[in-house]
C-alpha cells in the first residue's frame, strides 16, 4: 500500500504563476464566444434560408443608441415577395444586423432602389425575415480574432507558468510554441469557416486573413530556421 500515491498536492505558489493565465483566458475568450456564435448564425442563414424572388417596395434607416449612448444606424430594405406560400411583405438588407453612421446606412441603400426586382433569402420559420446581400460579412471574425493575443497568452501562462523571479522566464521552448499553436490553430479554423461561404473572397476578408495568419507565420519560419541550424 506504501506504494500508491494519493492525488497531487497543487503547489500554491505555482498557481499563482498561473493566476495571470487564466484571468487573461476568460477576458480573452469572451469576445470570440460572441464573434463565433454570430459567424455561425450568418451561416446557418446562408445555409438555410429559402431563396425567393421579391420587389423592393421601400426603404428605412432604422436608429439605435450603442452601449455608450452614440447614434447607431440601419439600413433595411421593404420586401414584396412574388411567389406563391410566402407572406405578403418581409424585410432585410444583410444576413446580419449591421449597423454604422446614418452617411453609410443611406449610402448602403442606394444600391437598392424601389421597384427593383431582387432574389431575397427568407427565414423558413419567420418568413418575414430576409435578407438580400448573399456575402459573408467579416465583422464576427474581427470579434473573434482581436482578442487572441490574450487567448494564446493565457494559455501560455496557464501551462507554463514561468520561474520563481518577477520577469517571466517559462524555462522551455513549449511556452513559445504554445502562443504560435493556439495563434494559428483558431486563425486557420476562422479562415477555413469564412472561405468556405459566399461572397469571401473580398478586400476585407482577405486583408484581415492575410494580416493575421501573416503574423502567425513569422514565428513558425524562425523556429524552423532554429530547428534546422540546431
Amino acid at each position: 500500500m506504501s506504494g500508491i500515491r494519493g492525488p497531487p498536492q497543487y503547489n500554491s505558489a505555482r498557481l499563482k504563476k498561473r493566476l495571470p493565465g487564466f484571468v487573461f483566458l476568460f477576458i480573452g475568450s469572451i469576445f470570440p464566444l460572441v464573434g463565433g456564435f454570430v459567424a455561425e448564425d450568418q451561416r446557418r442563414k446562408f445555409d438555410h434560408w429559402i431563396e425567393v424572388p421579391a420587389e423592393i417596395i421601400g426603404q428605412e434607416v432604422n436608429f439605435h443608441t450603442d452601449s455608450d449612448g452614440d447614434p447607431m444606424y440601419g439600413p433595411v430594405l421593404k420586401l414584396r415577395y412574388l411567389a406563391d406560400g410566402m407572406p405578403e411583405t418581409g424585410d432585410g438588407l444583410f444576413a446580419i444586423d449591421t449597423m454604422s453612421s446614418e452617411e453609410w446606412a443611406k449610402d448602403q441603400l442606394a444600391a437598392w432602389p424601389v421597384g427593383k426586382r431582387v432574389t431575397a433569402w427568407a427565414d423558413p420559420e419567420h418568413l418575414e425575415k430576409a435578407y438580400v446581400v448573399r456575402e459573408v460579412s467579416v465583422l464576427p471574425y474581427v470579434i473573434m480574432l482581436a482578442p487572441m493575443v490574450f487567448v494564446s497568452f493565457g494559455a501560455m501562462f496557464v501551462l507554463f507558468p514561468g520561474g520563481e523571479g518577477k520577469v517571466y522566464t517559462p524555462g522551455t521552448p513549449w511556452a513559445g510554441r504554445t502562443f504560435v499553436i493556439v495563434w494559428n490553430t483558431v486563425g486557420i479554423a476562422c479562415a477555413v469557416h469564412y472561405f468556405t461561404q459566399p461572397g469571401a473572397w473580398n478586400a476585407a476578408g482577405i486583408a484581415l486573413f492575410s494580416i493575421y495568419l501573416g503574423i502567425g507565420f513569422v514565428p513558425v519560419v524562425v523556429m524552423v530556421k532554429r530547428a534546422i541550424r540546431g
